[in-house]
């Protein structure tokens, strides 16, 4: 199956239009130049995801699919958990909260919050945050509501809300100092200079 573009005779004529396939409602680029789709159904959506290979390199080689997460964090696991795709932990984890995580393909990724160095971690601390990544938002939803379990302990779940940018420039929020059109001001006194 190739992706096909045609030309419809009438597009006004619902026989015509009805045998296209998925319908995208709006397409658009990021400042960063990431293409997204906006599809009017979730099953046209889905229909996307499962036919990327197909359809994608059609209109590059270099393009990818990068599909939308909902971060939940855990408060105070154990550090001794290996949050690596293929670890025992994450297929313990996964068992343990079957009734919650119903689909163990929607978890995309693990990691801990706090961490700039993944190997270190268990040196410098007991207990951290941890961090799943979902891509399903009904999933994502039950694993706040419900609570998560790990080797018979239940630990306190959040949606995880990413700090915004903070600019370097002029110290205010949202944007980052590249993009700053205001003028310099102090990160420590608020004057016009540089902190």
């Amino acid at each position: 199956m190739g992706c096909v573009v045609r030309t419809i005779p009438d597009p006004t004529d619902p026989d015509e239009v009805q045998d296209i396939g998925p319908n995208i409602r709006a397409a658009g680029r990021h400042r960063s130049g990431d293409i997204w789709l906006q599809c009017a159904t979730e099953e046209d959506r889905d229909f996307l995801i499962k036919n990327a290979p197909t359809w994608l390199p059609e209109f590059s080689p270099g393009l990818r699919l990068s599909i939308p997460t909902y971060p939940v964090v855990i408060h105070g696991f154990p550090t001794e958990f290996d949050p690596s795709r293929d670890s025992d932990d994450i297929s313990n984890l996964l068992k343990c909260n079957e009734d919650i995580i119903s689909h163990p393909s929607s978890l995309q990724h693990a990691e801990f919050i706090s961490c700039k160095n993944p190997e270190n971690i268990q040196s410098t601390k007991t207990h951290s945050s941890l961090i799943l990544y979902l891509t399903d938002l009904a999933i994502a939803n039950k694993c706040i509501d419900k609570q998560i379990v790990s080797d018979g302990n239940m630990y306190r779940t959040a949606k995880f809300v990413h700090q915004p940018p903070q600019c370097y420039n002029c110290h205010r929020y949202r944007h980052f100092a590249r993009d700053c059109r205001s003028p310099t001001t102090c990160g420590i006194c608020s004057s016009a200079h540089h902190t």
